[in-house]
């Protein structure tokens, strides 16, 4: 019987070096295939695989952006008649899904003067139901900082068009406007932009 070495050599046609490779559990060390058909991967990295349609998948994460910023005691003063948006609205078939929020409250030395419903929220757009509370009344009313953190699991209370293509604002949900204090507020939100279809 010939030997591997011999085969090896006998063999037409054959490319690269090396000794012959089993089918069974072989080791290979830098080959290079060339349109090879591997059948279906049981394990293994491939998310730095070129020509990989990771988009089409519906499996891809969503890229997490990041927004912060303060408002002043004017902008407290002023919520109700004026939202502050913090997120820009996207393109019509778009929605913001806020994932999580920090809203630190920084109090200096006047709280402020508030009814039991006037509170610091996020809101799609101008006419979305409200989506979380970022400062509570007692803290606007009270004498002490504060840092409320949460995570929202549901965008908002509807799925009507007014979620779609709108920013993401910091609202007092009353008509009645916070008056007085000398404090401000620091917010921190983590979202995702989803694109419907």
């Amino acid at each position: 019987m010939a030997s591997r070495n011999q085969v090896n050599v006998a063999l037409s046609g054959s490319t690269g070096s090396g000794t012959f490779v089993g089918t069974t559990s072989p080791t290979m060390t830098s080959p290079s295939l060339t349109t090879p058909i591997l059948g279906t991967a049981a394990s293994g990295n491939l998310i730095n695989c070129s020509g990989t349609p990771w988009g089409s998948q519906g499996g891809s994460p969503l890229p997490m952006q990041f927004a912060s910023g303060s408002l002043s005691t004017a902008m407290i003063n002023n919520l109700s008649a004026s939202p502050v948006q913090i997120v820009a609205a996207g393109a019509a078939n778009t929605l913001i899904m806020v994932q999580s929020f920090i809203g630190h409250y920084v109090y200096n030395s006047t709280p402020f003067t508030a009814a039991a419903a006037q509170v610091i929220r996020l809101r799609l757009g101008t006419t979305q139901s409200l989506i979380a509370s970022v400062v509570t009344n007692a803290f606007l009313v009270g004498t002490n900082s504060t840092t409320n953190t949460g995570s929202v699991l549901a965008v908002s209370n509807t799925t009507d068009a007014s979620s779609l293509g709108v920013g993401l604002f910091l609202v007092n949900p009353v008509a009645t406007e916070i008056t007085g204090g000398d404090s401000k507020l620091n917010w921190y939100v983590w979202y995702q932009i989803i694109t419907t279809v």
